[in-house]
């Protein structure tokens, strides 16, 4: 009796231990530390992260800063790069694969105040990629960057509705960990947006899903998007495009 309830006890643990390990981590903050102007010693940072530094012609030399992060799947990376406040003089932003073949670049800076720009590129999973921030001269730009996993749309396909339950098939992602439908009636959705609507999940192995404990004939929109999860951080898609559910009467 004592050898099971001990057995119990560990298979809680180790329940409460997957539970745990599965929980979405926030991104954090990581700022540029010299020497980092090569790509021999570049930061290193993971997809998720904000990445903030300073490039810096006159005093000091600091004209490069380089980073490199390695992409834990493969996917589409979206690039949001700020340059907060501007010198007037320009920031560069190059993007290299491990075989110095560029992938992205943007000039930054020149005379526009808070620039901003955004930019993808596809990686492969266990590949390192290099970002190089650089200034020929002037008095020095901050910026900010930061990079996530970028997953298009779904668009809903179907809706078959029931007295008191509908189905809703979209098309399937490939990179989805899994998928969230949104539905609220018109009334409400008309005077709160989907804020007072209901979410609820549906696998990755699967195309639909039905609703239920819906009232009979009455009228909901409903919406799909698309979550994937990579090393404990959350990303999301747009919603789809709303569909119009009509349950029937009997």
């Amino acid at each position: 009796m004592m050898r099971r309830s001990k057995l119990i006890s560990l298979m809680i643990i180790i329940s409460t231990f997957m539970l745990l390990s599965t929980v979405t981590v926030s991104a954090k903050t990581v700022s540029e530390h010299e020497p980092n102007d090569s790509m021999g010693k570049a930061n290193t940072f993971n997809i998720g992260d904000k990445v903030k530094g300073k490039i810096y012609k006159g005093k000091g030399h600091d004209e490069y800063d380089w980073f490199v992060f390695t992409a834990p799947e493969s996917g589409k990376i979206c690039l949001d790069i700020q340059v907060p406040n501007p010198s007037g003089h320009e920031a560069n932003f190059d993007v290299y694969n491990d075989e110095f073949q560029e992938l992205f670049s943007e000039k930054m800076g020149a005379g526009i105040k808070s620039p901003r720009c955004k930019g993808t590129i596809d990686v492969k999973c266990g590949k390192k990629y290099y970002i190089s921030v650089w200034e020929w001269y002037g008095d020095g730009n901050e910026y900010i960057f930061t990079t996530k996993y970028a997953i298009d749309k779904t668009k809903i396909t179907k809706v078959k509705a029931k007295k008191t339950s509908a189905k809703v098939t979209w098309k399937k992602k490939n990179e989805a960990s899994y998928y969230q439908i949104r539905y609220a009636s018109p009334a409400s959705y008309s005077r709160f947006g989907w804020t007072k609507g209901k979410t609820i999940k549906a696998s990755r192995n699967t195309s639909s899903k039905t609703i239920t404990k819906l009232k009979k004939k009455h009228s909901y929109y409903v919406t799909v998007r698309v979550v994937r999860v990579v090393q404990g951080k959350t990303y999301y898609s747009g919603w789809s495009g709303k569909k119009l559910i009509k349950t029937k009467r009997k």
